[in-house]
């Protein structure tokens, strides 16, 4: 009888009771019931995960409209104001007679004018408007404001109350194009108000700009107001009307940023919303989840195919490993039923199963012997890595070691001396001088911390130019506890000796003064010295402004000018002017930080 004769039989004969029906249940329970709920879990993750990604793509395409609107809006404002700062638009509103001026200066104003519109696609047009003459300017039509047909962002005007411009969504003459025009109230001093550039942006060259439009992708794209009110649609249509009113917009609330999913007459739709960095309203994007159907629909169908085919092998793999873990017993089975043929195939059992036993345990001591000399290995060479980092640690240059030294440098100086001097004096300057300076951990440290290590500084380089060297100290007592950058005024000093005070060959006053200036904290370092000349200043001004410090001298400057600016931003750091009658004046500005 053949094996797979042999194994019916024994089905047959023991039924449900058989060993290998039982092995083959279980196995199916333990394999393909986990299978099933795993494949289950893993679609409802999938189709989750597919969900959040379409939000988050909308998000993100949401948030580039966001970034080039906000752009857009940017630029329009830095080009109002530009254009109202020109000569020619200055000449305009002061004067009160647009008759008294000359017909090159309209040539002019109105040439600029179309430049503007035709360098920025989604310019329109722009006003000129003077208060004075009740004159407009404009590349689409010139006269009094009466004589006008699109003049209805007056009242954005009249209601400014200050140079900052004003952003209001109307129609031209009331019907056609859309705008969203920005009106630049143009003041003279504080409160003569002399006119205004109003720069109208088309809706349809924002529409160009982000690349959506009613007909286009099928993304809907929306700006609304804080009143509600939409002020861009791809549908012309719903342009100023309250977004309660638009179909698409019912119900959905635009007051936060965030996506989520809602379904309108029977529609799903991907509801993505962003506010305005600069502007008071919100970005709504509304992308229908049928837009990605047919992929969705893909996805499913290879799930689908995926767990059935997963299904078969497992069920495969299952009658398999029955059939293996059945194969000891069935040759037990053999073994009782016919011994002489088993005997005659393999020899004596008992030895061979014996044999084959000592085998295993032989293979699976020597894996654990194996496994305990490489775990041996491994805390060997652990050792050797901690014993090499603790010999890198100890070989680290301690400040305490340093100060320690200098101190017994200064020791042995004054035996050698018998007392007190100027080499000993130096040294025990300059151990104060590593002990205010061990903690170079810490980027902010009080004044009086910087100063105590400035004077130290002061007190060597007396030391090394007798009776040659003055230094006054103007100090506000109320900022002492103030943080300044670490190890920023020592340089400043050393700057005025080095490039002021000793080329000049004489005894040199250096003023170091510390003063508040509103919010700000400003430390001047002034000497007596050679100067600079005023290009001088100004070019190194210049490559401090860039951030660049310099390649050689004043390497100090720069040093400190890189560690404000990395710490309180570009509009702090250090500047140079040149005095009267010689001298340099280095100013550190810093925010003032209260400990």
């Amino acid at each position: 009888m053949n094996a797979g004769t042999r194994l019916f039989a024994y089905i047959r004969h023991y039924k449900f009771q058989s060993l290998f029906i039982k092995n083959l249940l279980l196995i199916v329970l333990l394999v393909v019931t986990p299978f099933a709920a795993m494949s289950v879990y893993v679609f409802s993750k999938m189709n989750h995960a597919v969900n959040n990604e379409i939000g988050a793509v909308s998000q993100g395409s949401l948030e580039r409209i966001r970034d080039v609107v906000d752009a857009i809006f940017r630029q329009t404002d830095r080009t109002a104001a530009q254009f109202a700062l020109q000569a020619e638009s200055a000449v305009f509103l002061l004067s009160p007679d647009p008759g008294n001026i000359l017909d090159n200066l309209f040539k002019n104003i109105y040439a600029d004018i179309t430049k503007y519109v035709h360098v920025y696609d989604y310019f329109d047009s722009l006003y000129l408007y003077s208060a004075q003459t009740d004159f407009v300017v404009s590349n689409r039509e010139s006269g009094t404001l009466a004589e006008l047909s699109d003049r209805n962002w007056i009242d954005a005007y009249k209601g400014s109350k200050s140079e900052t411009p004003v952003i209001v969504a109307r129609k031209h003459s009331d019907i056609y194009p859309n705008y969203i025009s920005l009106v630049r109230p143009v003041f003279l001093g504080q409160y003569d108000k002399l006119g205004a550039v109003v720069v109208n942006i088309d809706i349809e060259g924002i529409g160009r700009a982000i690349g959506t439009s009613a007909s286009g992708a099928a993304e809907s794209v929306f700006m609304i107001d804080k009143k509600g009110i939409v002020i861009y649609s791809g549908n012309p249509d719903d342009f100023l009307r309250r977004a309660a009113d638009v179909p698409l917009l019912a119900g959905v609330s635009f007051d936060q940023t965030g996506t989520g999913i809602v379904t309108l007459s029977g529609t799903r739709y991907v509801v993505s919303t962003v506010q305005s960095a600069t502007q008071e309203w919100s970005y709504v994007s509304m992308l229908p989840l049928q837009h990605y159907s047919d992929r969705m629909s893909a996805l499913e169908r290879s799930s689908f195919l995926l767990f059935g085919a997963g299904l078969l092998v497992v069920l495969l793999v299952s009658l398999l490993i029955t059939q293996r873990t059945f194969l000891p017993v069935k040759r037990i089975l053999a073994l009782i039923e016919n011994p002489d043929s088993w005997m005659k195939r393999t020899g004596e059992p008992e030895v061979r199963e014996t044999n084959e036993l000592k085998f295993i345990v032989k293979n699976i001591v020597k894996t654990f012997d194996s496994n305990r000399q490489l775990q041996q290995e491994l805390e060997r060479r652990v050792a050797m890595l901690d014993k090499a980092r603790s010999v890198a640690l100890q070989s680290q240059i301690n400040p305490h070691f340093l100060y320690n030294t200098l101190e017994a440098i200064n020791w042995k100086a004054m035996q050698l001396t018998n007392g007190k001097n100027d080499v000993s004096d130096m040294v025990a300057t300059l151990a104060d001088l590593m002990a205010l300076s061990k903690d170079a951990n810490r980027h902010l440290v009080p004044l009086a911390t910087e100063i105590e290590h400035a004077r130290r500084y002061v007190d060597i380089m007396k030391l090394r130019f007798p009776d040659k060297l003055t230094v006054d100290w103007e100090l506000d007592e109320g900022l002492r506890s103030c943080q300044v950058v670490q190890l920023a005024l020592q340089p400043l000093i050393e700057n005025a000796i080095e490039h002021g005070i000793r080329p000049a060959r004489k005894n040199g006053t250096i003023t170091v003064r510390c003063k508040a200036a509103g919010s700000d904290l400003i430390i001047e370092v002034t000497d007596d010295g050679i100067g600079i000349t005023s290009e001088q200043a100004q070019q190194m001004n210049e490559k401090l402004s860039r951030d660049s410090g310099f390649a050689s001298e004043h390497i100090g400057l720069g040093n400190v000018n890189q560690r404000i600016k990395l710490l309180f931003g570009d509009n702090y750091g250090v500047t140079l002017t040149p005095l009267p009658g010689g001298g340099t004046q280095v100013s550190l500005w810093m925010p003032r930080v209260e400990q």
